[in-house]
């Protein structure tokens, strides 16, 4: 409760002025000690996706070389404290896009297509944001023909084929029939 309290003004000046929140929150915590490599690789992934980015936080473990279930805990630490952002849905095609290397032209046709699946998707659900992304992906490229196999898309997004398979069978039941598909 007392940490809730301190952190209280970082939580209303979060939704004003994201970057000078976490400089204050990372400052708080510096003071107190408890700024490790931990805490600010959580405090960059959140950074990240308050500007419209996505970084995964195995990408941000290895980048200040702890372990990622580290960062998970400090992640879960400062949702608890109200300071948890979820990754935006753009942030995720765009950086599964980049990683694939494809042309510009396909890449932004792609990306239309794929967040308009997503659009159509999101709402309620409570699925890994990569894996949605990717199978989104996997639905535009097939849908205007363009030869990006499954594979090829879950290793630019480091899953399995069959974790990018599920994925996006839950989508193609979810725009099949909005109503009857829950959370699997």
């Amino acid at each position: 409760m007392k940490l809730k309290r301190r952190y209280e003004r970082e939580v209303r000046v979060l939704s004003e002025n994201p970057n000078a929140a976490l400089s204050s929150l990372s400052k708080q915590l510096e003071e107190l000690g408890q700024l490790d490599e931990a805490m600010s690789a959580a405090l960059l992934v959140i950074r990240r996706r308050l500007e419209g980015g996505y970084m995964p936080i195995r990408d941000a473990a290895k980048l200040f070389r702890v372990k990622p279930w580290r960062v998970v805990e400090a992640l879960s630490w400062l949702k608890k404290q109200g300071l948890y952002v979820k990754p935006k849905p753009e942030g995720v095609v765009s950086y599964l896009l980049n990683r694939m290397f494809i042309l510009r032209d396909e890449r932004e046709l792609l990306m239309k297509e794929a967040l308009s699946i997503l659009e159509k998707v999101s709402g309620s659900t409570s699925r890994d944001p990569l894996g949605l992304a990717a199978a989104a992906i996997a639905i535009a490229s097939e849908n205007h023909k363009m030869r990006l196999s499954r594979g090829f898309i879950a290793k630019a997004a480091g899953l399995s084929e069959s974790a990018v398979r599920s994925a996006k069978r839950f989508i193609e039941r979810k725009l099949s029939s909005p109503k009857d598909v829950e959370d699997a």
